[in-house]
Order: structure tokens, then sequence, then C-alpha cells
């Protein structure tokens, strides 16, 4: 699919969107129920499928509207823009924008800050070694083609909405079907007829290493996992930052196995639940837990289904939790013999089998919708 953009108007972003910092004391008195921090926005995803409830706590203050864009100015090479579906306060490492009226119509807005050279020119803008941020008055000066009539404006916007509101279809049923697995895997965990053992009886229970700080150490070619490179539903961890041997050798970096599994164990991260499993042997931060199975009693893909049955966050009650590592050495589950093992985790490969086909045309959309965004924007 071609876009003619030849006759479009250039602009700069400052000139159809403007920032907003409207900060609020009470949240709770103005209606102000959720919040959003930049672990609530997935890398790529326009949609917040998760935020955290203001009552539990929360020290955020910026508002945020139903309809405005949340941009995350902090590490921008995570990629994370989203649109607000619903009315909250957020972090200060979020940039609050909107379409200035006239200019811009705002469905547009979301499309136009999810374009690759969009992001690219955040993360050129971006100032700070150790915790690089961007700031809205150098995004304001990024340049983008527009159509200069609002009606042309609005079929684009309809076309890339009906993308997205497809590819949503397929999310919610694969969202469905994770689901499904999770309370198949929850029964089987809580399945007192086969003999129960410690998790840290079958399996090493450990944590990452502290992340390497600067630019000069992200030029190699050794994976490195952090919190952001997998999500509740992703059973695979398929992305991952590069770091270089002296990374690895200043860090005094583990590395770990393949079929591993990671899980988000501090920060608010950790009532996501995030669960996941290494497709490569890679080096993993600090904030995530590594469970490495001892394969000579259970199958990595078996302790893996179980563990997804298990709520690990239960416990956690801060607005800054820690899954304390004991607790899922101790914590039993059920451990039948290697050939029952199998067959439990052939019926769940059955699963995954449509669950992967799910994904792969999600993805599919997914990589259209991204197309149009950069052949236009980009």
């Amino acid at each position: 699919m071609t876009i003619d953009t030849s006759k479009w108007d250039k602009v700069s972003f400052g000139d159809v969107a403007r920032c907003l910092t409207v900060a609020t004391k009470d949240p709770l008195s103005e209606g102000l129920e959720r919040y959003v921090g930049l672990e609530h926005i997935e890398p790529g995803n326009i949609h917040i499928k998760s935020w955290g409830e203001v009552a539990k706590g929360t020290t955020f203050t910026r508002v945020f509207r139903k309809g405005q864009v949340l941009f995350g100015k902090r590490r921008a090479y995570q990629k994370k823009a989203a649109l607000a579906e619903f009315d909250g306060i957020c972090s200060g490492d979020i940039l609050v924008c909107e379409a200035i009226e006239g200019k811009l119509i705002p469905e547009l807005l979301p499309f136009v800050v999810q374009s690759d050279r969009f992001f690219d020119f955040a993360i050129k803008t971006s100032a700070g070694s150790l915790s690089p941020r961007t700031k809205f008055k150098d995004l304001a000066k990024f340049s983008l083609k527009l159509p200069s009539r609002l009606e042309d404006q609005k079929r684009i916007a309809d076309l890339l909405w009906s993308i997205d509101g497809l590819e949503e279809k397929y999310l919610k049923t694969y969202y469905a079907m994770d689901a499904m697995m999770k309370r198949y895997a929850k029964e089987m965990a809580s399945n007192t007829s086969h003999p129960m053992m410690k998790i840290g009886d079958v399996a090493t229970v450990t944590s990452g290493n502290s992340a390497p700080q600067g630019s000069n150490y992200f030029n190699g070619d050794k994976p490195f996992v952090r919190v952001q490179h997998f999500s509740e539903v992703d059973l695979i961890v398929n992305q991952h930052d590069l770091i270089n041997d002296k990374a690895i050798s200043d860090y005094r970096l583990k590395l770990f196995p393949k079929d591993s599994i990671v899980f988000t164990k501090s920060g608010a991260s950790a009532y996501l639940e995030k669960k996941a499993k290494l497709k490569t042997p890679s080096y993993v931060v600090s904030h995530l837990g590594v469970i490495i199975a001892d394969q000579s009693q259970i199958m990595p893909d078996y302790l893996f289904y179980i563990f997804r049955g298990l709520n690990i966050s239960k416990n956690c009650v801060s607005d800054y939790p820690t899954i304390d590592l004991a607790d899922i050495k101790r914590w039993e589950i059920p451990v039948p013999g290697m050939d029952i093992q199998k067959s439990l985790v052939d019926r769940f490969s059955a699963i995954i089998a449509n669950y992967d086909r799910l994904k792969a045309v999600q993805h599919s959309l997914f990589e259209v919708k991204k197309q149009i965004i950069n052949q236009m924007f980009g």
C-alpha cells in the first residue's frame, strides 16, 4: 500500500500538539481513581492494558484526561506511548500531550507519536547518561507531514483505527486463551494427588544483576533482558538489549540458560505477574527473578506452566513491593513422574499451537499498521 504525501503540509510537532502539566494534590476527590507509571505502558502498544489504583497509594500528581496521549520521556528507546482511554494521574516521567484543535484531529495523534522516526528523534534529543530523558520543547521541533484538510486526516485515522480494532479482536481472543491456560495451570498446581515438592528442591531460584549504566556498554551482541522485554501474555522472551563483554566483566553479570523462567519480582510491575521463559541464554536485570529447573527431576516446560498458575504477588501490599525469593523456594507444587509431566506438557503444547497462530495474525496486523504509520509520518 502506497500513500502519496507529496502534497501534504510540512509542520512541526509543536505546531499541532501541546504538552500539559496539570497537577492535583487530591486525585480521589477529583474522581481520578487510576494511575499510570511507565511500567504500565507496553512498548509499541497504543493501548494501556494495566494501571494502579490511587486508593492503594501513589506519589504521582500529573493529571491526564481521556483522549490525551501519554509519552514516556524517560528512556525513550523503550518506545512507550499510548492513548489514555480513561482519566487518571501519571508519573512525572510521562509527557501528557493533546492535539491542537483545527491543526490535528485527536484521533490521529496517537499514531503520529508511534512512528519510528518520532521515537528516533526522542532518543536523539534525550539527555543524561544514567537515565536519559527527552523534553517536549525538543520534541516540538520534530517535523512531519500532515494533510491540511481535517477530513483527510479523519479518513487516515479511520483506516488506522480499523486495523487497530481488528488487531484488538485477535488480542482479546489471545487474552481469553491465556486466561484459560492459567486456569488450567492453577488446577494443575493444586493437584495434590501427585507428590508435593518445594520449588527450591527441584529448581534454583535466584535473580538477575544490576543493569549496566552508560551507552558504552550497549554496543555488543550479548542479550540482556529487562522488565519491559516481555508482557503478561508472552510465553517466550523475544526481545532484549545487546550488551558487550566489558559490561559483563565490569558488572559481573550472570548468564542464565535457555528455558530459564523469568518473572517480575520488585517494583510496581511485580503486581502484574509477568512470567516468561528465556528463548536464548541471556543476562537478566535485577528486577527479575530467575528459576532454573533441575531437569533430572522436573521438565522446564512443566515447571513453567505450573508456575504461571501461581499467584506469587498475593502477599504484596506496599507501593513498591518485593517478592521474597525465599517464599518462592518454599512454595510446594505437584511433581509427578516424567511420563505424566510430558503428557501434561503435550496438552499445553496443543493449546499453545493455536495460541501462537493467533499471535502471528495479530503481529501481522500490527506490522501493517506500523508500515502505514511509518510511511506517512516516518
